[in-house]
């Protein structure tokens, strides 16, 4: 005469698929977690290294104390009347007076600063994903400082097409070529040797 099967006997098969899926998502979510930490570990953050960095009160004074507000006057400015209309936001953005345009330089390669410290330390083989969501919220940061400096300063790119356009040289072009050279000097100019960005950018 045949056994019963218990109630019990009849789950067994199911928690186990349970625990192999389990298993294999574990898997899965390590694997990916070392690629993300491997890529970020072969890959080296640039920036322009201040000893201010390395103070204690380095967070306060410069990441959680607010950017100086722009000033009034520099607010805007009335577009040329041969530039071209989908220009005029550019003529909208504040210009950044002095004191602004160090600060952003300053929290720009502060937080890239921050995050290469970080990525110094991954362990590919281990990683911490809590390591690595910091190292992405720092260059965050850095970018959305980045992007402020960016639109800061498309309206030189802009001045410089302009003067320069000739039927050799469309100003489209120049404007092109303009943005790609001024998102390079961003990534290298050192705020702390005391001049401003557009005197290092035009020369």
């Amino acid at each position: 005469m045949p056994k019963s099967v218990t109630q019990s006997q009849k789950r067994t098969p199911r928690r186990k698929n349970r625990a192999v899926n389990a298993n294999a998502s574990t898997k899965k979510i390590s694997a990916k977690l070392k690629q993300r930490a491997t890529e970020f570990a072969d890959q080296p953050i640039d920036y322009i290294d201040n000893p201010l960095f390395r103070k204690r009160n380095a967070v306060k004074v410069i990441v959680e104390t607010p950017l100086p507000t722009p000033e009034k006057a520099k607010r805007a400015r009335k577009r040329p009347s041969n530039i071209p209309a989908y220009f005029a936001s550019l003529y909208e953005t504040p210009l950044l007076s002095p004191e602004e345009e160090a600060a952003l330089f300053r929290r720009f390669n502060y937080l890239k600063y921050r995050a290469d410290r970080l990525r110094a330390k991954i362990k590919p083989d281990a990683p911490d994903e809590t390591q690595l969501d910091e190292i992405e919220f720092f260059l965050q940061k850095a970018h959305e400082a980045w992007d402020r400096l960016v639109q800061a300063n498309l309206r030189l790119v802009v001045s410089i097409a302009r003067r320069f356009a000739d039927s050799n040289h469309s100003f489209d072009e120049l404007v092109s070529d303009g943005q790609i050279a001024l998102m390079n000097a961003i990534e290298k100019f050192d705020y702390a040797r005391g001049f401003r960005f557009s005197t290092y950018a035009t020369h």
